[in-house]
């Protein structure tokens, strides 16, 4: 960790991984470390990063205060929390795509949180990848994608979540949800005691992809092509389509609908429980992508649970190709 700080100090890039995925990281303040990250990932300037804090103390000082920040802090900080707020000038211009917001967040992962005791300031930490590619939850898949240009990394293991944060805005009049992740629309409501709205207001849309990372039509996508279904019911009357292709299935207890036709088969969960799946989405597109197939099948998930959104809006950005 201490090398690690050490370089992000030097305005040199390092890895590190945080309870969501792993990130690329530099300092927040400085433009030059920033340019750095968008060159090595290739990622369009359009697309802000997000600014890693310590806890709430740091809080006004690259951003206009905020009550109701304040409040989400107390309840879900150290977390997969993002809030976008206005920025102050601290923060450069190219961290936040030439808007006047800021999106920030303070991670729960013990390595990131040492490193930002040690660096003494904000943080920039999109995901270790390049642009639009599937997120990395193992130092194994940052490696896999910068090769020889990948810089210093800390291996914390497996990402806890293995889903990115949750961006809520409230920089607008109405705080509404951008990206759906690990903390829920009704948890966010329940501690604020007020309604959020789970997408932005129609004159806002155009603003989506600047004020939010992962928002864009494509995103977390493997190079092998995603077809998506409904349900896991219409992936199954479909399956006389996929010889020579993978499919992806939410747990244990369809794989015999495929295995028995000699279709090859990974698992997301052994249960189907949407903590798993979540954990496990990136680690099974990028072991599916190793495949060399000629396509990727997989279904979006039913249910009620919390976690449901998050995961299909991956799958549906995975697969807008």
């Amino acid at each position: 960790m201490e090398d690690c700080s050490s370089v992000i100090l030097s305005g040199e890039l390092a890895v590190l991984p945080t309870e969501t995925v792993y990130g690329l990281c530099a300092l927040a303040c400085d433009p030059l470390a920033i340019s750095k990250i968008f060159k090595l990932k290739g990622r369009p300037s359009s697309n802000p990063l997000i600014a890693h804090i310590l806890n709430l103390s740091w809080l006004n000082a690259i951003s206009e205060p905020s009550p109701v920040a304040f409040k989400l802090g107390e309840f879900f900080w150290p977390g997969p929390l993002t809030i976008v707020l206005p920025k102050k000038n601290l923060i450069p211009l190219n961290l936040s795509a030439g808007l006047p917001t800021v999106a920030i967040r303070s991670p729960a992962h013990h390595a990131f949180r040492k490193v930002l005791e040690l660096v003494n300031q904000p943080i920039a930490a999109p995901s270790a990848n390049l642009s639009n590619r599937v997120s990395p939850t193992t130092m194994e898949h940052v490696i896999q994608n910068f090769g020889k240009h990948c810089p210093p990394i800390y291996d914390g293991g497996p990402c806890e979540h293995g889903l990115e944060s949750t961006v809520l805005d409230l920089s607008e009049r109405h705080p509404c949800i951008l990206r759906p992740g690990p903390i829920s629309l009704p948890e966010i409501e329940n501690a604020l005691g007020m309604k959020i709205l789970d997408q932005p207001i129609k004159h806002s849309l155009d603003k989506i992809s600047q004020k939010s990372p992962g928002n864009s039509k494509i995103h977390y996508a493997p190079q092998t092509p995603v077809r998506l279904f409904k349900s896991l019911t219409h992936m199954i009357d479909q399956q006389e389509t996929m010889i020579n292709q993978v499919v992806l299935l939410p747990s244990l207890e369809k794989s015999n609908e495929f295995t028995v036709h000699g279709i090859t088969t990974l698992l997301l969960s052994k249960d189907g429980n949407p903590r798993s799946i979540a954990k496990n989405l990136y680690h099974v597109l990028q072991k599916a992508d190793q495949l060399g197939k000629e396509k990727m099948n997989i279904c979006l998930l039913s249910g009620t649970e919390a976690l449901i959104p998050a995961i299909n809006d991956r799958l549906v950005r995975a697969s807008n190709k």
